[in-house]
């Protein structure tokens, strides 16, 4: 291979290794409690995440802080680029959200029974 073919294959392999570490850093800054407050149509709901690593991949807890601190189990969650994503069965219930770049915040929407409310999660 001539060095000037090899050119593309680098830049692709370089953008490929960027595009991985990103991901991998954005998950890692998810690690931690996010709290927010869901006003659902007059009654505001203080809410805590919790996420942290396991052997196996991240795991989450969503917290109703009003609701007497009940812990409901995150069935789903995943960081793709800066988009945070989770879903609670229990309360037939999802997030999406957005990681701003300081990692500190995460700006998306909870929707439940077909009804979906603005959430802003902040790091503690």
């Amino acid at each position: 291979m001539r060095k000037s073919d090899a050119r593309p294959f680098i830049y692709l392999t370089l953008l490929f290794f960027l595009f991985i570490g990103t991901n991998l850093y954005a998950e890692d800054s998810i690690i931690g409690k996010w709290n927010g407050t869901l006003d659902a149509g007059g009654a505001k709901l203080r809410l805590a995440l919790t996420v942290t690593e396991t052997d196996s991949g991240m795991k989450a807890v969503l917290t109703s802080i009003d609701q007497g601190n009940v812990d409901i189990p995150v069935d789903r969650i995943s960081v793709d680029a800066m988009k945070v994503i989770f879903e609670v069965k229990a309360v037939a219930g999802s997030y999406s959200g957005e990681l701003n770049d300081e990692k500190n915040e995460i700006d998306g929407d909870w929707t439940q029974s077909g009804m979906t409310f603005p959430l802003v999660l902040r790091k503690e």
